[in-house]
């Protein structure tokens, strides 16, 4: 067999080191492979996760299990974040405070969200009757200086209820009474204080219910009182058995004579 002269040197590699450099060629094509299919992945997975951290709505049971399934992407955070808001919506503040405490850690989530955490646990004590605790934390949020305006507003603005609620109606009125002088012309400012200040001054502590008796809390509003009580003189029973009518047929009873 004749072989070219030019394909010599070719074929010399090929024996010697050719077979080998192919090999090699292959196994970083391969990894290469991987490599791209595993970054495209981890982006497809990064943009389904954040679709559930700042997209669309979402109910309750798909939050959970966004949050279940992307727990560790970037965005986990803010998915619990959600799914805390979700929770509180749905009136169900104690699994809401639950979540809301796991991400107040100041760095489950952006700092533009830094506050929010805390301020949801505060809405969720207020919402649950601990005034004590719900007042502390809204002071907290108050007091952060990563909250904006409004966060901070809203906080002292719970603040000040919980203090009504706590007992001192006065000390609560006296600070709304600042905030609306420091609201000026915000309309808006002046007439959410307004509703603080009247739910403040209707304000009655009223002493926890029986163990029996079912007490409604709502997040904004405190437990509303009873519709009606039950009177004593309802649970008595008579003193005699009733009087059993006569039966129509019966023969007339004889009558003495005088």
């Amino acid at each position: 067999m004749n072989i070219p002269e030019e394909l010599i040197p070719v074929i010399d590699w090929w024996q010697k080191d050719g077979k080998k450099t192919v090999a090699l060629a292959a196994c970083a094509g391969a990894v290469a492979l991987a490599v791209y299919f595993w970054v495209a992945r981890e982006k497809r997975l990064d943009a389904e996760a954040s679709e559930y951290a700042y997209g669309s709505n979402y109910t309750v049971q798909q939050l959970q299990d966004a949050a279940d399934r992307y727990s560790g992407r970037d965005v986990a955070g803010m998915i619990k974040l959600r799914l805390a808001r979700a929770y509180a919506a749905e009136g169900e503040f104690a699994k809401a405070l639950e979540v809301f405490s796991a991400v107040a850690d100041g760095k489950s989530v952006p700092a533009a969200f830094a506050a929010s955490p805390e301020f949801g646990i505060a809405k969720c004590k207020e919402a649950l009757g601990d005034w004590a605790g719900a007042k502390a934390a809204y002071d907290s949020v108050a007091a952060d200086g990563r909250a904006d305006a409004t966060l901070v507003f809203e906080a002292k603005l719970g603040s000040a209820r919980c203090l009504a609620f706590s007992g001192d109606r006065d000390g609560a009125v006296k600070a709304l009474e600042e905030m609306k002088a420091a609201a000026g012309e915000d309309q808006a400012a002046v007439e959410a204080v307004d509703r603080s200040l009247d739910l403040a001054g209707r304000w009655q502590k009223r002493e926890k219910p029986a163990p029996a008796a079912v007490a409604a809390d709502t997040l904004e509003v405190p437990a509303a009182e009873a519709k009606s009580e039950v009177k004593a003189s309802e649970l008595t029973l008579p003193s005699a058995a009733p009087e059993v009518p006569a039966k129509e047929n019966a023969a007339p009873r004889p009558v003495k004579a005088k």
